[in-house]
């Protein structure tokens, strides 16, 4: 805790009681609450590993649970999944079907790019989730510093709000991400056992399916979390001033 924010936040108080001429009764009983307020904010920082990792953490088990064991979420294993079904579309792309159908031949190079860029986006969505995690877990404990003094409560405030944000997105992240891998990993086999380009090809629903997977990445997770956490305030920054 930022050693100037309890000593502010008691400065402010004293000043308020003093005003007031409030008695002793009542300076005693708020002051004694306010301690406890302020020693509380003291344990949630030196105990940070005990209440701020947890929140994370159980929402990233949660989606990992939700997705269960046959997945792996990851952002190497989404790429791979990308490369393996753009390498396979590019090779059905012989001699004879460029001869054939040139037309055919470079929407089949175009699909494989796209399928391509469609899975780099969507693991760079779930990089950026776990860097804010590792922001989150790693330097958050800075900003509970200021939690004892009123006037930069609200940084404590939107820490705790924004780690069950970044929880939710997390969560989201890892049940889409964790469900299109299992679709998307359907999509080789549909690839090698048809005719690509022939009248029935699966091309444009493989590319499509990929396209809507990245959409969905992109903007459920952030969406649904900003709407859940948005708001969320523990509510620290009214207790120091209730109790003034």
């Amino acid at each position: 805790m930022a050693p100037a924010a309890p000593a502010l936040e008691f400065a402010v108080s004293g000043a308020i009681w003093a005003l007031r001429r409030d008695s002793l009764d009542d300076i005693a009983a708020k002051f004694l609450l306010k301690f406890t307020l302020v020693a509380f904010l003291l344990a949630l920082i030196t105990s940070f590993t005990t209440w701020i990792p947890p929140i994370v953490n159980g929402f990233a088990a949660a989606g990992e649970r939700a997705i269960g064991s046959s997945v792996t979420v990851s952002p190497s294993g989404i790429i791979d999944i990308g490369r393996q079904t753009a390498l396979t579309v590019l090779n059905t792309l012989d001699v004879g079907v460029m001869l054939r159908n040139p037309a055919m031949a470079l929407f089949g190079a175009l699909a494989a790019l796209l399928i391509a860029i469609a899975y780099i986006v969507i693991a760079a969505e779930l990089v950026l989730a776990l860097i804010e995690s590792y922001l989150v877990l790693g330097g958050g404990v800075l900003f509970l510093g200021f939690a004892a003094f009123r006037g930069t409560a609200a940084f404590a405030d939107n820490l705790i709000g924004y780690t069950f944000g970044v929880g939710v997105k997390v969560f989201l992240l890892y049940l889409i991400v964790g469900l299109g891998a299992q679709i998307a990993k359907s999509w080789i086999p549909l690839i090698q056992a048809s005719t690509f380009f022939g009248p029935t090809s699966p091309l444009l629903e493989v590319v499509g399916g990929a396209l809507i997977f990245a959409i969905l990445t992109v903007r459920v997770p952030g969406r649904v979390a900003g709407r859940l956490s948005g708001h969320a305030s523990v509510g620290i920054a009214h207790a120091l001033r209730a109790l003034s």
